[in-house]
């Protein structure tokens, strides 16, 4: 698990959004004119002020408290040169400084200037003898992630780099720097990536990391517009590595190009199913011929609780039988399953509703969230969803039922009849919080719904 997750001494900057800067800070109260003078000048002066950096670091003259920082979180706040150097005679300064998040420091900040940031926060990292984690989401960084090559070593154990700009390039770097700098085997726990342009090359050099790294737990590779070869690499080298993965996210990313990337998946998921708790799989275009090559490896993870698979190209429910299967019969441990924009319809419903009563009839535990959103669900279909649902969390063996706002069903061609009588079903059984929002439609053709389901979900 990551070190964050126990209780550490931090210095923290975040609050309201600003810029630091060294010298006395623009007033707030400046006239638009002289707003969009600075915006397009040297100094960029975002909408909320300019704050001083003397002020902000004031903390950490005091060097006892400086000696004691174990986390430093700098969000939210946007760091001119002058400040950047400011802070990091500070932070050469302490040497137990486990965690860094510089999430979103070079925001509003010109590109010339960036630059010589991120290379004043590189150096001041190298070295730091119990450094374990750098969250550095939501910068430009790409393939200036170069400059932090000796920052990149076996000893951290998280490293996040989400919304960065992280090409092909950028991740070969990173590839190669912490093979290159070890010490082997790597110490990497977390390993995240989101929402770039790294496409398959890059997806093909993070491969390469995942037979050094032994102990990872935490593997996102999400939105980085992989075609199939990535996302192959990726899986083979998953099943080939077997690490002790407890989430995998490959959402956003092709399965389509040809089967063998499913048959991949699939052998990743035989693999990696004994530590698997969470799988997130949303919007990969598996389509109804990759559910049929992968319900073997899913059916294999006896401990998944998690399990997002929203958008996945169907076009009904009723096409994937296999997946209907291993819902019904298989995942005993299952307690949050997400469809969205899964198309359930008329034809889906049924089968789903299936699986629903198999699940309780095979005595699985309640589920705390059930996703149904834009599912194109009119209310004949939720008619008969409604009752299964019902039977499934009563027959489970009862408990808590699901989490606040934890039964989604917005978005779906439900009348108002339909959720005034659900909202009053839960609102009957004293459980309003565990039904999330539902916005009605313009479906004049609904059906009114039998109170048969209202005892059922009453006494879950």
């Amino acid at each position: 698990m990551a070190q964050s997750a126990t209780r550490l001494v931090e210095f923290s900057l975040v609050g309201p959004r600003g810029k630091l800067v060294t010298e006395t800070p623009k007033s707030k109260k400046e006239s638009k004119e002289e707003s969009l003078v600075a915006g397009n000048g040297d100094r960029v002066h975002n909408t909320h002020g300019e704050v001083s950096a003397q002020e902000m670091f004031a903390p950490l003259n005091d060097p006892n408290y400086l000696q004691s920082i174990q986390k430093i979180n700098l969000a939210t706040k946007s760091f001119t040169l002058p400040a950047t150097k400011l802070l990091c005679e500070k932070i050469r300064q302490m040497h137990n400084l486990v965690v860094v998040d510089m999430s979103d420091t070079i925001s509003g900040i010109m590109a010339n200037e960036a630059e010589p940031v991120l290379k004043e926060f590189a150096k001041a990292f190298e070295g730091l003898p119990n450094l374990r984690e750098i969250h550095c989401n939501r910068n430009a960084i790409g393939p200036r992630v170069s400059y932090f090559e000796k920052v990149w070593t076996g000893q951290l154990t998280a490293v996040t780099l989400t919304v960065t700009g992280m090409s092909a390039l950028a991740c070969q770097i990173l590839a190669q720097a912490f093979i290159k700098n070890g010490p082997l085997p790597l110490q990497l726990r977390t390993l995240h990536f989101a929402e770039s342009t790294s496409d398959s090359g890059g997806a093909i050099a993070i491969s390469t990391m995942f037979e050094h790294c032994p102990f990872l737990e935490d593997f996102r590779m999400a939105s980085v517009r992989s075609a199939s070869d990535g996302m192959e690499a990726i899986c083979n080298q998953l099943a080939s590595a077997a690490p002790p993965l407890r989430a995998l996210d490959l959402s956003d990313n092709s399965f389509t190009e040809d089967t063998d990337v499913s048959g991949s998946l699939n052998s990743a998921l035989l693999v990696l199913a004994p530590t698997l708790r969470r799988l997130t799989l949303k919007s990969i275009c598996i389509g109804k011929d990759g559910f049929g090559l992968i319900h073997e490896g899913l059916r294999s993870c006896l401990h998944l609780e998690v399990l997002e698979f929203d958008d996945s190209d169907v076009d009904d429910f009723s096409e994937v039988p296999e997946f209907a299967e291993v819902l019904a019969d298989a995942l005993p441990e299952l307690r949050e399953l997400s469809l969205g924009e899964f198309f359930v319809d008329d034809s889906g419903a049924h089968s789903l509703a299936e699986s629903f009563r198999s699940r309780g009839n095979h005595r699985r535990p309640c589920l705390r969230v059930l996703n149904l959103r834009n599912n194109g669900i009119p209310d004949s279909a939720f008619a008969a969803l409604l009752p299964s649902i019902a039977a499934m969390q009563q027959t489970s063996g009862g408990g808590p039922g699901f989490n606040d706002g934890g039964l989604q069903l917005d978005d779906n061609l439900l009348s108002q009849s339909s959720i005034t009588y659900v909202t009053n079903l839960f609102a009957a059984a004293n459980r309003s919080q565990e039904l999330a929002p539902i916005a009605s439609s313009d479906n004049p053709g609904g059906v009114t719904i039998t109170s048969a389901p209202l005892l059922s979900l009453i006494h879950i």
